[in-house]
Order: structure tokens, then C-alpha cells, then sequence
């Protein structure tokens, strides 16, 4: 895999930070599972800034907290379409961010319909086996999926969220139906 601009800067600060920690005899065994972490540390770090730094500088800056936060949740357990570089990661994140920055009025309209699609997507494709599961642990996060999912949709109705929410779960559900159709290509 090619590096570009952004993944070398970040994996020249991990490298850096990986090597002063072993240096400094902070950790003296498994680099690469050490520098892995720190790389994700710093991807995550830059996607979050980033996404409150266009909260912020627009106004939504608690729009930005629920996204980044709801988007976490309900991903850790349905799974979905993953980039293969952090650069293209934290662009895509960022990106349906500003999307929905530009489009949030609509949601409430369609909320009902995109709520709907989700149990449907879940139901059926969540979570996605892009990793290895057990079948057990494959049975907890369906129904966990689906609980967060529930969750967010009742949440939705009884907050002044359904708008981010409403967002959130529609763009989750298409990336875990984008992680399938790139399983099947």
C-alpha cells in the first residue's frame, strides 16, 4: 500500500512516539502492537479535533459531539465499510459531517422512513463479519446492534437529537451495506 501525504505524517509521529516509549522503557516488548495503538490513538485523535473544530466553527458544535459519539456506539457493534488508509477514514468521516452540516433540516421529515430502512439493514446484514466472530459473539452484537439502534430511535423522539440521530443511523446502515457489497465485488 502506498503512503500519501497525511498517512506518512502519521505514521512518522507513531513511529516517533512508539520509539521514545521504548527508549524510555515505558514498553519493552511487541512494538508493532504498540505502535499500532498509538497509530490508532492519533487517527482518532485528528478525526475528533477535526469534527469539533467544524462543530465549533459552524455552531453544531453539540451536533458534533452526538455524531462523533452516536456514530462510535452503534458502530463498534454493526460493523460497516472501513477505508484503507486513516486519510481516506477521517476525509470520509469528515465528510458526511459537513453533509450533514448542509442537509440536517431534512431529517426530521424523512425520520420515520430512515428509521424503518435501519431495522430493516440491521436486522438482516448486522452485524457485518467483516472480522472473525464467534457465533456467539456474533449473536451479541446483533442484538446489541440492535438494542443501541432501538435505543437512539426512541432517543430520537423524546430529545431534540432526531435530526443527528436520525443521520447517524442512516449513514451506518448504508456503510454496512457498502462493506457487504465490497465483500461481494
Amino acid at each position: 500500500m502506498k503512503l500519501k501525504g497525511g498517512e506518512i505524517l502519521i505514521q512518522d509521529l507513531t513511529n516517533k512516539i512508539t520509539q521514545y516509549m521504548f527508549k524510555m522503557k515505558v514498553c519493552n516488548d511487541e512494538f508493532e502492537v504498540h505502535r499500532y495503538g498509538i497509530e490508532v490513538m492519533i487517527s482518532t485523535t485528528i478525526d475528533f479535533l477535526l469534527i469539533l473544530g467544524i462543530g465549533f466553527i459552524m455552531d453544531h458544535l453539540e451536533d458534533a459531539i452526538i455524531y462523533y459519539l452516536a456514530f462510535w456506539i452503534i458502530r463498534k457493534f454493526s460493523g460497516g465499510y472501513h477505508c484503507q488508509t486513516y486519510f481516506r477514514c477521517i476525509s470520509l468521516h469528515v465528510s458526511l459531517f459537513i453533509v450533514y452540516l448542509i442537509t440536517f433540516q431534512y431529517y426530521r421529515h424523512w425520520m420515520l422512513y430512515i428509521q424503518i430502512f435501519a431495522i430493516l439493514v440491521f436486522i438482516i446484514f448486522s452485524p457485518v463479519r467483516n472480522r472473525e466472530l464467534e457465533n456467539s459473539e456474533y449473536r451479541k452484537y446483533k442484538i446489541l446492534s440492535l438494542i443501541i439502534l432501538i435505543g437512539f430511535i426512541t432517543f430520537s423522539y423524546i430529545s431534540h437529537y432526531a435530526n443527528i440521530l436520525t443521520y447517524v443511523i442512516l449513514i451506518v446502515s448504508i456503510l454496512v451495506i457498502a462493506c457487504i457489497r465490497n465483500h461481494e465485488s
